[in-house]
């Protein structure tokens, strides 16, 4: 299988139990279930943020950190 995101990708994807996130130059990080690799992965949710995304994401304790253009750095995940 292969994903298809808007605009072009300039970071690499992160894996976390089963989920791959990928962030592109639109601004956008989306999370796709690939727990099982002989089925098409489904996008699980996609973040909209202020600018190009070009850092991979870092997973660290249940939160996606990554930085934008926009000259913000963004820690999302659940409250708690």
């Amino acid at each position: 299988w292969k994903i298809s995101v808007q605009g072009p990708v300039l970071s690499s994807p992160a894996l976390v139990d089963g989920v791959l996130i990928q962030a592109d130059a639109n601004g956008t990080i989306h999370a796709y279930d690939v727990a099982n690799p002989r089925v098409e992965p489904t996008e699980i949710w996609a973040v909209d943020l202020d600018g190009n995304i070009e850092s991979t994401p870092v997973v660290w304790n249940g939160r996606i950190y990554v930085g934008t253009r926009g000259g913000y750095f963004y820690c999302i995940g659940l409250p708690g």
